[in-house]
C-alpha cells in the first residue's frame, strides 16, 4: 500500500493553503512521458495525476491551435475541492474511491471463494456521436457536446442491460465511456463516437457458466467493430491474486486510451505476440489532451458512486463502497451552519 491520502480530513481536503490548480508537472514528467499501464495502485495514480496535470494545463493555458473548450462547471469538478462529491472526472476522487473498492473487493467472501471472471458489456446501441462546433468560445463551443444524446445517456439504462444479462450470477460493475475515432455503428464515420460499456466483476459462476448465460446477448447484440459481439468473458485465476487487483484498477479507471478501427492487408502481430488475419482490427492509443477534455463534456457532472452498481450481493457492496467513499464529505455537510438549522 503505498503513502497516498485517500480521503483527507474535510479541514484539509477543503483548505485553501492546498491550490486547486497542480500545473507544474511533477519531477520526471513531460509532455512525452511513457505512461504505463494500469496494473496496480501505483500505476493507477500515476496515469490519473498524468492526465489530470495535461487536462489543467490545457484548460488553464489554452492556445490558439487549442480547437476544443471546457465548459466552466466541468473545469469547477476538477479542482480539488471537488474531489470529495465523488465527480468522475476528478481525478483524487478516482483514485481514493479506486483504492476504497479494492480494500472492500479483497475482503469480499465471494470474491475470495471464486470462481472470478472479468466480464465487458459494450453494445453499440449505447454508442452515439461526438458532435463538433465551430466556435470557439467556450460557452457555443462546448453546448454541442453538453446538449448531444452521448452527454445526456441515461447510465440506468446500461445498468439494467447488464443485470438482465447477468442473470443470477452477483457481479460489482461500473459504467464507462470509450472515444472511438472517426468510427461508429456504420463503420468509418465523420464524426467521434463515445461508445458507453460496463466492466462487471462477477464470482460464484465459472466462466462455462458466465459465458452460457452471455449467450443470448452475443446471438442478439453486437460491439461498434462489424463481427464482434457484445458480451465478452474473461476467466481470472483465483490463485493469481494480481490478476485480480489488477482487474478492479483497470475497470476503476477513467477513460485513457481511444480506440481506432484499422483495416490491414496482410497478417500482423500484435503486441502479444498473436498472429491476426487480414482485415478490420481495434487498435488502442493514448487518448490527446484535446479528446480527453471533449469527453469531460461527455461524462458531465456523474459521480462514480452512480457510474458503480452490483448484481444481488454486489448492490450492498456498491453501496458499502460509496457510503465509505461519501462519508468525508457527509461530515463537511453536517459540520456546516445551514444543517444545524
Amino acid at each position: 500500500m503505498t503513502n497516498l491520502v485517500r480521503f483527507p480530513t474535510p479541514n484539509r481536503f477543503l483548505s485553501p493553503q492546498i491550490p486547486d490548480w497542480e500545473i507544474t508537472p511533477p519531477p520526471g514528467w513531460n509532455s512525452t512521458s511513457k505512461l504505463p499501464e494500469i496494473t496496480d495502485l501505483a500505476s493507477f495514480v500515476e496515469v490519473h495525476r498524468y492526465a489530470d496535470w495535461r487536462i489543467k494545463n490545457y484548460v488553464a493555458y489554452p492556445q490558439e491551435n487549442y480547437v476544443v473548450r471546457a465548459h466552466r462547471d466541468v473545469v469547477r469538478g476538477l479542482q480539488r475541492g471537488a474531489a470529495a462529491e465523488l465527480l468522475a472526472n476528478n481525478a483524487l476522487a478516482r483514485i481514493g474511491f479506486a483504492e476504497i473498492a479494492v480494500e472492500h473487493l479483497k475482503a469480499h467472501g465471494g470474491i475470495d471463494r471464486g470462481p472470478v471472471c472479468f466480464v465487458t458489456l459494450a453494445p453499440k446501441q449505447y454508442a452515439f456521436p461526438i458532435p463538433q462546433s465551430r466556435y470557439r468560445f467556450p460557452p457555443l463551443e462546448t453546448e454541442p457536446r453538453r446538449s448531444s444524446k452521448a452527454a445526456n445517456f441515461d447510465i440506468r439504462k446500461l445498468q439494467a442491460f447488464a443485470r438482465q444479462a447477468m442473470g443470477e450470477i452477483p457481479f460489482l460493475g461500473i459504467v464507462e465511456v470509450a472515444f472511438f475515432r472517426n468510427w461508429g455503428p456504420e463503420g468509418q464515420s465523420r464524426y467521434d463516437w463515445a461508445s458507453w460499456h460496463t466492466h462487471l466483476l462477477s464470482w460464484g459462476a465459472t466462466h462455462a457458466e458466465v459465458s452460457r448465460t452471455l449467450s443470448p446477448v452475443r446471438a442478439k447484440h453486437q460491439s461498434l467493430i462489424k463481427g464482434s459481439p457484445a458480451a465478452h468473458a474473461l476467466k481470472l485465476s483465483h490463485d493469481d491474486k494480481n490478476s485480480i487487483e489488477r482487474s478492479i484498477f483497470y475497470k476503476m479507471k477513467a477513460p485513457q486510451k481511444q480506440y481506432r478501427v484499422v483495416y490491414y492487408n496482410k497478417e500482423w502481430k500484435n503486441k502479444k505476440g498473436d498472429v491476426l488475419k487480414p482485415g478490420w482490427h481495434l487498435r488502442k492509443d493514448w487518448l490527446r489532451t484535446g479528446q480527453r477534455v471533449q469527453l469531460l463534456d461527455i461524462v458531465g457532472e456523474r459521480t462514480l458512486d452512480q457510474l458503480l452498481f452490483g448484481n444481488l450481493e454486489g448492490t450492498k457492496l456498491a453501496r458499502a463502497i460509496s457510503d465509505e467513499a461519501l462519508s468525508t464529505y457527509h461530515d463537511y455537510e453536517r459540520r456546516q451552519p445551514w444543517a444545524r438549522r
